[in-house]
């Protein structure tokens, strides 16, 4: 990340990853920290006072949506004196300032997980709010400094693909999106009235274990 005021010699990436695809918007947070929890590794913190919706909308003491945030996610600032130093890009909209301080909740390795990621202490992915200017929708993209697989962090949410020549992301945190879109597809089914369960496959994958009335699906990993 470059920035004209700044200098260094080290190369710090941030991106911030909000995809197209419909199936991989985050648009429901309680879902989201139980994917999380699904992975066990991982696990949702929001801000003091501030509390998950029955829409899936982190909302702060007063009870409203929260449309920006100020909460802090680690990346490659806290280890040098507060700056992104580097050849990548900033994320669409973002400061270098607002980089690691503009999440409304941090997605972190739980303590037993970080004991074990060695002398550095691993980045973190900020949830990041956006609101559609035409229709109001309020979604969320997840935001994360991925130099050096952000000491150990990749290993849970995902490893980040780029496309190097044009410093395109071609997919991030795909191992808890998938999550994320497992859980989310349970809660579609059993608000139509249908319940089941994923089961954990040998290849890492998933398979929808149904009760008899339904008939299972499978999701591959």
């Amino acid at each position: 990340m470059r920035s004209d005021e700044q200098e260094g010699t080290t190369i710090s990436h941030v991106i911030d990853y909000a995809p197209d695809a419909v199936e991989s918007r985050v648009r429901h947070c309680g879902i989201l920290a139980g994917a999380c929890k699904m992975i066990s590794t991982l696990e949702l913190v929001l801000p003091p006072g501030a509390a998950v919706g029955p829409d899936g909308l982190i909302r702060n003491a007063s009870g409203n949506v929260m449309t920006s945030g100020n909460t802090h996610y680690r990346t490659w600032k806290d280890d040098h004196n507060g700056r992104l130093v580097g050849d990548w890009p900033l994320p669409a909209g973002m400061t270098a300032e607002q980089v690691g301080e503009n999440a409304v909740a941090v997605i972190r390795l739980t303590a037993e997980a970080r004991k074990k990621c060695g002398s550095t202490a691993p980045y973190e992915v900020g949830v990041i709010p956006n609101v559609d200017e035409k229709t109001g929708e309020v979604t969320y993209s997840l935001c994360h400094d991925f130099f050096g697989g952000g000491y150990g962090l990749e290993a849970h949410v995902g490893q980040t693909e780029i496309d190097y020549a044009t410093k395109k992301t071609k997919s991030a945190h795909g191992l808890l999106l998938m999550h994320y879109q497992l859980l989310a597809a349970k809660m579609a089914a059993e608000e139509a009235g249908h319940t089941f369960e994923w089961q954990k496959t040998e290849d890492g994958g998933y398979v929808a274990v149904a009760d008899k009335e339904n008939v299972g699906v499978a999701a591959g990993g």
